[in-house]
């Protein structure tokens, strides 16, 4: 784990480095925590918009348990909703942190953060129901993401 203040020092240099050049940008799975949320707003990083998927943790965890990764492609697969072809199941790799046990221990993390970080972005927050076809989730993004321009 990267210290907060390193990591937020590398994100903001970033994100400005993207805007001077008159692009956008997403940030992915960031920020996890309250402090993160507060370091970045402290640090001028202005958010326009914060897309939340809303997934039941049993649908999540399903989801995780048939995610599989072909070493050869880089190419992922899910056993139940993108499978493999089948010559090359042999070859795929579970990831380490894929079981069970230690991705619940990482969903109660998520849990113990989210009403936090989700609170801080409220005035910008659209929850979008990530348990529909990827397709629909896909077009919410987007509408969601065109409504905050």
């Amino acid at each position: 784990m990267v210290p907060n203040h390193l990591l937020i020092g590398v994100v903001q240099a970033r994100l400005k480095e993207i805007e001077d050049s008159g692009k956008g940008w997403l940030l992915d799975g960031f920020p996890r925590t309250e402090d993160q949320a507060v370091a970045l707003t402290e640090r001028g990083v202005r958010v326009n918009g914060f897309i939340l998927l809303d997934v039941p943790d049993e649908v999540v965890v399903d989801r995780m348990e048939g995610r599989r990764w072909d070493p050869q492609t880089n190419a992922s697969y899910h056993l139940k909703y993108l499978p493999p072809p089948p010559e090359i199941v042999d070859r795929l790799i579970i990831r380490s942190d894929d079981n069970v046990d230690k991705f619940k221990v990482r969903l109660g993390e998520y849990h113990k953060n989210v009403n936090a970080v989700k609170g801080f972005f409220k005035n910008v927050l659209k929850a979008i129901n990530g348990n529909q076809a990827p397709a629909k989730v896909s077009a919410d993004i987007v509408t969601a993401l065109e409504s905050h321009h």
